[in-house]
């Protein structure tokens, strides 16, 4: 996607205000420069210490650093022709968009001029950073004596922030406790670095700090009463603990060919994972690229998985419908599971949306690629209608539904329509047979389908997107999403997919997406790029035209508990032409402050014997609020 081009250097300006850069300082510093290292100050262009740090987000050299107003002068320049350029102080190729202003970095020098007042004397063109706990510190350097440091207080009001806790002894806490509390530390610094941030952007565009402040006072009431409510401990029971699982299939191979698949599965309430083997030949292998996956949980003694379409090669793909089941009970010594398979889908094709309800499987949409046997050309075929399975058989929902090629869909519950399907993103054609990103014919209206009703809830809603600079791009990116989670109040989400991100090569974003009044807003909390965490797929070194994308997360549904979002998430390793490893991780999204964490695969007897070791010490009762 073409990059924004900035009409006169105050729209460029403001731009670079309001893009914080600091997270990608830290991960290079915290990465790349050790336990300790002397960070440069001195601009790039002037040699003189920086007082409003401009820095890029692609940190490859920690002395790369440019005084703002320097910067503006070479962005004048450049006025005419803003393609991508050689850093003047790193010479990686970048854009203007790349710039933005190091949120952490200016609090640092704010806090350096403080100390200064009491008559010390620093140098200017240095600090020191030092790792320490876990924890940056950053040093200022006397004049006088040059191996004397001095530590600068406050040095975390933008990017975690510690806060103050003189009246709460953590000694006393257990590390799950202290675990706990970390994250409503983390939580807050999130909120501060966002204040604080749209106070100082505010400044900017010359707002009194008073007046600012009383705009945010509302809503700094609201987040007092959302944390004094979140503080209210809960003392597990055994009794509330609940069945939920996520999942992921591994295929196996030999001699290159497919030879089955491993079913993984993962119980966030317990922490157990469990595995079953589950035994195909080739010509009845059933794991393909772009299926969809659903789960039925609510039945009494077995979980159920349905895999739904898929391509088998670019122009190649399947109507394949199979179940699988496998025991209910996570501590069940039984690790036999069963593939069935269905009736045939009414349509061959691939990115199918849809989910289970009452052991009824819903799907709509969907879409192929196939040749014309006359003319050799590729044809895109979009479908437009929905289907249930239900007592055996398929059958036509009669429904309108709405075009959208590479779709989206969520599952939610609601109140008073119990469970429902997010139909949302996509495009409505496909022109050429180019991929999503590239062409303008989104589709923007949002269908929402009640399962218990079987029909769609009025007729849907046209999305509201932002008018900001940092967001335009959403409006041609919003289809294959990678997970979307509840957020907020009942009708947000959090949603982040393979192309909500600022271009094809960068960070993957995540937005609030608001379906009650079809809104969606960059998640301003989200500091944390999701590029390292979920790949949109694999990137072959051989043969890259070829078939085999790998589907990275097959459980979108996932689960959702303890304000956290989790679900199985594999990468695959490419051995050579023939074979390659899959590895499986848990992935948890932290809905409250959007902090990602990973947890490694553990073989199924060890995590039941912490699971047994950790359910002895818990209440066998419902959970109790203390």
């Amino acid at each position: 996607m073409d990059q924004h081009i900035y009409k006169n250097v105050a729209e460029y300006r403001q731009h670079v205000f309001q893009k914080n850069v600091a997270y990608y300082v830290e991960f290079f510093v915290t990465q790349k420069l050790g336990q300790e290292a002397e960070l440069n100050l001195q601009c790039t262009f002037s040699r003189i210490p920086v007082k409003t740090p401009i820095r890029h987000q692609n940190v490859a050299n920690i002395k790369c650093i440019f005084e703002l107003e320097q910067w503006l002068e070479f962005f004048e320049t450049k006025l005419n022709d803003q393609n991508n350029f050689s850093c003047p102080g790193c010479k990686q190729y970048v854009y203007f968009a790349d710039f933005g202003l190091d949120f952490t970095l200016y609090n640092i020098l704010a806090q350096k001029q403080k100390l200064e007042q009491s008559g010390q004397k620093f140098l200017n063109d240095k600090i020191i950073y030092k790792l320490i706990n876990g924890k940056a510190n950053y040093f200022a350097i006397l004049k006088q004596d040059k191996q004397t440091r001095v530590k600068i207080p406050g040095a975390y009001p933008i990017v975690r922030v510690s806060v103050q806790n003189n009246n709460f002894n953590t000694k006393n806490l257990n590390p799950r406790q202290k675990e706990i509390y970390e994250q409503l530390n983390y939580t807050i610094s999130k909120i501060q670095e966002l204040i604080t941030q749209k106070i100082y952007q505010g400044k900017q565009n010359g707002q009194q700090i008073n007046a600012i402040k009383q705009l945010y006072q509302a809503k700094n009431n609201q987040l007092k009463d959302t944390f004094r409510e979140s503080q209210n401990l809960i003392e597990l029971g055994v009794k509330s603990l609940e069945t939920q699982f996520v999942f992921g299939l591994k295929k196996l191979q030999k001699d290159g060919k497919n030879a089955g698949s491993v079913l993984i599965v993962y119980y966030p309430h317990l922490g157990i994972w469990a595995d079953y083997e589950l035994k195909t030949t080739p010509e009845k292998h059933f794991q393909f690229e772009y299926q969809l996956y659903a789960k039925e949980q609510s039945l009494e003694k077995e979980n159920v998985i349905y895999v739904i379409g898929g391509r088998v090669s670019n122009l190649v793909p399947t109507n394949v419908f199979v179940r699988i089941r496998f025991p209910k009970d996570p501590f069940s010594k039984d690790n036999n599971a069963t593939v069935e398979y269905l009736p045939n889908l009414p349509n061959e094709g691939y990115n199918y949306l849809g989910g289970c309800y009452n052991n009824n499987v819903y799907i709509f949409c969907g879409q192929k690629r196939t040749t014309d046997k006359q003319s050799g050309i590729i044809v895109d075929t979009i479908f437009d209608v929905g289907y249930v399975f239900k007592n055996g058989q398929w059958n036509k929902i009669n429904q309108k539904v709405e075009r959208r090629y590479d779709g989206s869909c969520t599952i939610i519950k609601h109140q008073k329509y119990n469970k429902c399907l997010l139909l949302y993103g996509g495009i409505e054609q496909l022109l050429d047979g180019r991929m999503g990103y590239n062409v303008q014919q989104q589709q923007h209206l949002t269908q929402v389908f009640s399962f218990q009703q079987e029909k769609f809830l009025g007729n849907g809603f046209m999305l509201q997107f932002s008018n900001k600079n940092e967001d335009r791009y959403q409006k041609n990116m919003l289809s294959s999403p990678v997970f979307s989670v509840p957020y907020g109040a009942h009708s947000e989400l959090l949603i982040s997919g393979e192309f909500l991100k600022k271009n094809w090569k960068e960070s993957r974003e995540v937005y609030v997406f608001d379906w009650a009044d079809g809104t969606i807003k960059k998640n301003q909390l989200q500091k944390q790029p999701l590029e390292q965490f979920v790949l949109s797929h694999i990137k072959r070194n051989f043969n890259y035209g070829g078939p085999e994308f790998l589907q990275p997360i097959q459980d979108v549904e996932g689960a959702f508990l303890f304000g956290n979002y989790c679900t199985i998430h594999q990468e695959e390793i490419q051995i050579d032409q023939r074979n390659s490893i899959q590895n499986f991780t848990l992935f948890e999204y932290k809905v409250a402050n959007g902090e990602v964490s990973t947890r490694s695969y553990m073989q199924r007897d060890n995590s039941i014997q912490l699971a047994v070791e950790t359910l002895s010490k818990l209440a066998d009762s419902e959970n109790k609020k203390l």
